[in-house]
């Protein structure tokens, strides 16, 4: 795995995605495979990306809130401005809750898939790199890895085949709340990346708009209302969520507590 530096505190440490095949969807001897997953099978992205190892933390979106991030339209889609004006947000829904933003290691929640995508954009302006939510294909690459130099590459989780512990992941209402970014090291570990979290703590927004069953090329047109697809399961959801291969749904308005996201970007 490959780090890739940042240029400013506030920016998410990136982990570096090779261009090639992968598995997508589930596989027959996933006993949990459900109908929304399709049958798996090769693709390939040609192009390297990188990856958030961590989801966006509450001390890293503090940067976006503090510097005007509720104020500036230029960063919002035209929905995304439209709800927020409509709601009044000038922060994350549970921003002044101990329990959810009272340590800056904690994986921001409360977050729409319209405030992720703002801050996406604003986070490219001031870095002067691009940013933006992961396309829901390569989410799944970053959870799985690739077919090359990977031992097993059709991993039900992304750690493995076995089944998550307290050990491996937040889930299941285990810790009854998020978890700190770089805690459950042992998934990471064992995760072909290095990525933490890719199964429970927060279900992740991508950029892609829901489509069933699966096709590729997604439509990513960040424009819109559309229902949004959401990855990894959460602190309060079960380990059949937290697969590889699991694909959740989410309006753009949705901000629950169990919602966070992680940032994809070209270097």
């Amino acid at each position: 795995m490959q780090n890739l530096d940042a240029s400013f505190d506030f920016e998410p440490e990136m982990v570096l995605i090779p261009a090639g095949a992968f598995l997508m969807g589930s596989s027959e001897n996933d006993s949990l495979h459900i109908n929304r997953e399709s049958e798996q099978f090769e693709l390939t992205l040609d192009y390297d990306y990188a990856i958030g190892r961590y989801p966006v933390t509450v001390g890293q979106y503090r940067a976006f809130v503090d510097a005007g991030g509720y104020r500036e339209d230029r960063w919002w889609t035209d929905a995304g401005w439209q709800r927020r004006e409509l709601k009044g947000w000038t922060q994350s829904r549970y921003w002044d809750d101990q329990k959810w933003a009272g340590d800056d290691n904690l994986p921001v929640v409360g977050v729409s898939w319209y405030e992720a995508c703002a801050y996406t954009r604003w986070l490219s302006e001031v870095t002067g790199r691009k940013y933006r939510l992961p396309a829901e294909s390569e989410w799944e690459k970053a959870a799985r890895g690739g077919l090359e130099n990977n031992p097993n590459p059709a991993r039900i989780w992304p750690w493995g085949d076995d089944p998550p512990t307290d050990e491996l992941c937040n889930f299941q209402g285990n810790m009854g709340r998020t978890s700190p970014v770089t805690s459950h090291p042992e998934q990471a570990r064992r995760q072909p990346y290095g990525l933490y979290h890719m199964a429970g703590n927060v279900w992740e927004w991508c950029l892609s708009k829901w489509a069933a069953p699966y096709t590729y090329p997604e439509d990513n047109d960040p424009e819109g209302d559309a229902v949004r697809v959401l990855r990894g399961g959460s602190h309060d959801y079960d380990a059949v969520k937290a697969r590889c291969s699991t694909r959740g749904t989410g309006s753009p308005r949705d901000e629950g507590h169990n919602r966070g996201f992680r940032v994809v970007g070209s270097f």
